[in-house]
Order: C-alpha cells, then sequence, then structure tokens
C-alpha cells in the first residue's frame, strides 16, 4: 500500500525538482543580453540603455534627424567627422543633408535636379532606419549602430559571401510572390539571413528579390532587408561629452 502511494507521487516529486531548473533555464535565454547571432538569424540588439549619457545623446541625435535639423545635428557631429570611404567631411555630410541647397549631390545640370533630392531624400531615411535599429557598445566609449554592423554568421557571410549576405530586420516580414504590395504572400520571416538576387541594385529598388537559407524565394520590401555593407554610425565619449565620428557604407 505504501509502496503504491509513492509510486502515484513519484511523477509530482520530480515534477517539483525538475520544473525550477528548466524555468529558469528558460528565463535566462529570454533575458539573455548577449550578441544573439545563430548559424541562419540575426536578432534585434540595442545596448543604449547601458548608458543613460549616451541614450539621451542618441535621443536627441533622433529628434534632430526626425525634424531634419541640419544645423542641430551639426552640433552632434566630431569636427573630423568622416562620411563615406571617399575622405568626406562633417561639412560633406551636412550638405548633402541640406535639401534647400543645390549643391551637394546636384551636378548643376537641369534634368537632375530631382534625382538630387531624391539622393537627399534616401539619405535622411537612412539616418531614420539605422538609428531606429539599435546598435552596441564596442567598449564603455564607443557606440555603433545600426545592430546589424559586423553582426552577421561567420560561417556564412564571411569573406566574399558578406557581399551576398542580408538579413530581415523585422519580425514575420511578408515575402510576396510578386514585387507588389497587392501580391499573394507566400511566406514570412523574422530575422532570418537570406541572399538578394538583384542586390548589386538594392539602393534604387522598392522590392528585392531574396532567396532563403533553404531555397525559398520571393519578394520583400527593401525597407525590411539589410546588409553588412549599408550605412553605419560610430559614435565615441569625448572628455565626457558623445559625439559621431563617422558614417560609412561599403566594404
Amino acid at each position: 500500500m505504501i509502496g503504491s502511494r509513492w509510486a502515484r507521487l513519484l511523477p509530482m516529486a520530480l515534477l517539483f525538482f525538475v520544473v525550477p531548473d528548466v524555468y529558469s533555464a528558460n528565463k535566462h535565454e529570454e533575458t539573455k543580453t548577449d550578441r544573439a547571432v545563430t548559424n541562419t538569424k540575426v536578432y534585434p540588439l540595442d545596448e543604449a540603455h547601458k548608458d543613460l549619457s549616451f541614450k539621451i545623446f542618441r535621443d536627441q541625435f533622433i529628434e534632430a534627424v526626425r525634424r531634419r535639423d541640419v544645423k542641430r545635428i551639426g552640433e552632434f557631429l566630431d569636427t573630423e567627422f568622416v562620411y563615406g570611404f571617399g575622405g568626406g567631411s562633417r561639412e560633406d555630410l551636412l550638405e548633402d543633408l541640406d535639401t534647400k541647397s543645390i549643391h551637394g549631390f546636384y551636378d548643376g545640370s537641369r534634368e537632375n535636379l530631382s534625382e538630387d533630392m531624391e539622393r537627399r531624400t534616401e539619405l535622411w531615411e537612412e539616418l531614420d532606419a539605422l538609428l531606429a535599429l539599435g546598435g552596441y557598445f564596442v567598449g564603455p566609449d564607443e557606440f555603433v549602430a545600426p545592430y546589424t554592423f559586423l553582426m552577421f554568421p561567420e560561417e556564412i557571410c564571411s569573406d566574399y559571401y558578406v557581399f551576398l549576405c542580408y538579413v530581415i530586420v523585422g519580425s514575420r516580414v511578408n515575402v510576396r510572390v510578386a514585387p507588389d504590395i497587392n501580391s499573394p504572400i507566400s511566406f514570412q520571416l523574422s530575422h532570418d539571413v537570406v541572399s538578394v538576387d538583384n542586390g548589386e541594385y538594392v539602393r534604387r529598388n522598392t522590392w528585392l528579390g531574396i532567396v532563403t537559407l533553404d531555397g525559398r524565394k520571393g519578394y520583400v520590401h527593401r525597407k525590411y532587408v539589410r546588409s553588412e555593407l549599408d550605412y553605419r554610425m560610430f559614435f565615441r565619449r569625448d572628455h565626457g561629452k558623445w559625439i559621431a565620428t563617422g558614417l560609412y557604407a561599403g566594404d
């Protein structure tokens, strides 16, 4: 009789001791702040909250970008700010952002005026996007945005293949049969590493043809697809004050 009773209670006793361990493990995974990268996904990461002074600085920077306030943005840039890989300067960036100016991208020909304004608009949109995507600290006094920079799985995106690697920057992003908002949804992706069929035209195309690692194909709006080589911005604390030090794109 006693043996039968303990036989019935044993599963409950085991559950009592096992469940807390399982719960702790799951809780650890949910609150884990390590840079979450698997061999197929790059998860969102934003460490700005780890330094209140930086978070305040970045919030002010984001607000200036939202308001398209070129003068205010200039106050956040290092005097030796580096823009692009051609040795551009702080002044070059501010000029390219100034939609009231006919300089910058514009080459002086009337037919290229609308294209110049389009490129300026794209630059503003790029700043909006990369700042909204968070980032991470590189040591206590340096921060890089967005989180996608240098976060791709090396076993897939190393060396040459970095030019083929992109990540879906969103959860349950629709992948459509054709490059049209009214096209049927084929499947959805969340933070997946993909390749882009027409990646060389990524900045000029609204829709991008993507291929998943298991071979599925479809089209995704370009705002949800990002390359490690897209624009990234660097920040540094200098004598207790945060400043932006550079904005680059490419390899």
